[in-house]
């Protein structure tokens, strides 16, 4: 049975896989221009986007915190926690944004803050834009869920491409910048180390291990990529000492093998959001049958269907026994689950919303790898007999 999921492996088909794998094997002499891309020039590329958080960390100023929403995942606090920075965590509301209240009332503490457009959906950035001004807050818009390029109005722009982002090289990140942008001399002039050869094969390997294993998964798929993960060619998305607060992971610039996967998926993007754009209504219509009396929101580029307001520890049971996993951000509210919260400065109880919000969601996937059968299939678990 096939495995339909929004976290392995979703932006890569086959030829996709083999093709990061060319990549891999063949030697890469040229570096990619962004550039056009990206529609500015004022941009830097490394292996992963915690790397450049820790370039960001270097600017936040001294006995200020770093504001982040407390529905995240851990990586997105652990560069600032590395460098000494303490976690100022917000509260959202009830669709699991950033609150603007929370920022107002907490806003003499913060030097940098944090703002996701999580699971696609668009955090109206106007009124954060003007608080950040006028208290001098460095304000960065993250996009790994909304891939939106330009010069940012914001200070930063942060771009994952991780294998579940919007758009994806397997591993990656890109941070653009104002002209003006507070900090932003610093982080144009840091300097990073290339990345090992085998840091670079792996990762154009892995989308190759997940194309072969997911197709089949109950029948022998899941331990093809259990072996290779155990041997560490595929490694899990949060490392167990990013769980504790610790950023293990190297800090390196972007290869030039990772730059051409990631250069070929920003050219696919059109038929890649035409396929979530023919998916998305499809979910809606059919999971507005399934749950008649929650909340269902399709962002304007399809990333997710998000579904609150479910019995969601039921149906993540009942989906998994069936070639359905939907389990995402699934922490307290902080992800993963067994992030050490206390090393993370975060108190259970402290923002209610995000904690009532993770415990009452589910978002389908609409990516590449998932086709209108896999709805009507998922559909037909809840038909009445």
């Amino acid at each position: 049975m096939k495995l339909v999921s929004n976290q392995l492996g979703p932006n890569f088909t086959f030829s996709d896989a083999l093709y990061a794998l060319g990549c891999g094997i063949l030697p890469m002499v040229s570096k990619t221009n962004f550039s056009p891309y990206f529609e500015t020039t004022n941009f830097k590329l490394a292996s992963t986007a915690r790397t450049l958080l820790g370039l960001l960390a270097d600017i936040v100023p001294d006995g200020k915190k770093v504001g982040i929403p407390a529905i995240c995942c851990a990586v997105m606090a652990t560069p600032f926690l590395a460098k000494g920075k303490e976690i100022c965590w917000l509260d959202t509301d009830e669709t699991g944004l950033l609150d603007v209240k929370e920022v107002e009332k907490h806003v003499s503490e913060l030097g940098l803050l944090l703002v996701p457009h999580t699971f696609g959906q668009r955090v109206n950035m106007a009124k954060i834009l003007q608080i950040a001004r006028a208290n001098n807050i460095i304000l960065v818009e993250d996009g790994a869920h909304l891939f939106e390029p330009g010069q940012p109005q914001s200070d930063y722009k942060l771009f994952s491409f991780g294998r579940e982002k919007d758009i994806s090289c397997v591993s990656g990140g890109a941070l653009l910048w104002g002209d003006n942008a507070l900090g932003c001399e610093k982080i144009k002039n840091a300097c990073l180390q290339n990345p090992s050869r085998m840091w670079v094969f792996r990762h154009a390997f892995q989308p190759l291990i997940l194309a072969l294993s997911l197709p089949w998964w109950k029948n022998g798929g899941r331990y093809i990529a259990g072996i290779f993960s155990k041997t560490g060619i595929l490694p899990r998305a949060v490392t167990k000492g990013e769980k504790s607060g610790m950023n293990d992971v190297p800090e390196t610039k972007l290869a030039l093998t990772q730059q051409k996967i990631l250069s070929r998926a920003i050219r696919q993007r059109r038929s890649e959001l035409s396929h979530r754009e023919a998916l998305a209504p499809v979910w809606k219509r059919k999971l507005s049958e399934i749950f008649p009396k929650a909340t269902i929101i399709v962002p304007e580029n399809s990333f997710r269907v998000i579904v609150i307001g479910i019995d969601r520890e039921t149906l993540l049971k009942t989906a998994q026994k069936n070639g359905f996993d939907l389990n995402e951000w699934d922490g307290d509210p902080i992800a993963p689950r067994g992030v050490d919260l206390k090393k993370f400065g975060y108190k259970p109880g402290q923002c209610p919303n995000a904690e009532k919000f993770i415990k009452n969601y589910i978002t389908f996937p609409t990516n590449r790898r998932t086709a209108l059968t896999d709805i009507e299939r998922f559909s037909s678990l809840f038909e009445t007999k």
